[in-house]
């Protein structure tokens, strides 16, 4: 996938503090798409006509918005056959 100088361009920054991630298929009809809502703050949408895109920028929005103190051991539990 190659990028146009126009889709690279920088519109804004959002804190995403607070918010959480729904998806939602109304927002802009025959497109994929999703919201950040907080109760306090406005809403912001998003959306694509490729699905993946939409996948790939909320999983990338978890993956930013996740909480982890780096000072206290974690475990991952594993449950698969060997």
């Amino acid at each position: 996938m190659c990028l146009t100088l126009q889709e690279t361009k920088i519109k804004g920054y959002i804190n995403v503090v607070g918010y959480r991630m729904a998806a939602d298929e109304n927002i802009d009809p025959g497109r994929y798409g999703f919201k950040l809502l907080h109760d306090s703050d406005r809403s912001h949408f998003f959306s694509s006509d490729e699905q993946m895109v939409i996948r790939e920028w909320m999983r990338a929005l978890m993956k930013a918005t996740i909480d982890r103190d780096y000072t206290s051991a974690f475990l991952v539990v594993i449950s698969s056959a060997t």
